[in-house]
């Protein structure tokens, strides 16, 4: 490839450091598969030079099904489409408990403190990146400010 995966998310953390909006940038990058989203993860730590995913003061973390490595203040966070799924889909397993000013127990949406969600090997047509994708409209209507970046390897899919 020609570094997509790992150079879009880095471009889109400079854009924002260089708009003074480093404290909004929030980057979700999916992939298909959990060993693309770890080596990944992996890498674009090393270019940063940044501690490992995970580690504290990394900016870079990942998150797949049986292992998560996400530091505090990570600012891109490679994880499957799977794991983006279940944040859409299981807000009692991923959703942080709030209460409104009357009072009613609710849950929010860890999705908005997003600024940026990459869907990476859209090409692939996978249901699960479908679905997502088709979850992730009504989420949109009310997080305008999350931008949506959809990649492939061909311009056909």
């Amino acid at each position: 490839g020609c570094g997509k995966s790992t150079q879009v998310p880095q471009y889109l953390l400079e854009y924002m450091n260089a708009r003074n909006l480093q404290s909004y940038a929030n980057i979700l990058v999916t992939q298909p598969r959990r060993v693309a989203a770890t080596s990944l993860a992996d890498r674009v730590a090393v270019e940063r030079s940044s501690p490992s995913p995970g580690k504290p003061g990394s900016i870079v973390g990942y998150n797949v099904r049986l292992s998560r490595a996400v530091a505090d203040n990570a600012k891109i966070v490679y994880c499957t489409v799977g794991i983006l799924l279940r944040m859409l889909v299981n807000p009692s397993e991923n959703y942080s408990p709030t209460t409104d000013e009357a009072g009613n127990i609710g849950f929010s949406n860890p999705l908005s403190s997003l600024s940026h969600v990459v869907i990476d090997e859209v090409h692939e047509r996978d249901l699960n990146t479908d679905f997502a994708l088709t979850l992730l409209r009504p989420v949109l209507k009310v997080n305008p400010h999350i931008r949506i970046i959809l990649m492939s390897a061909t311009a056909s899919a």
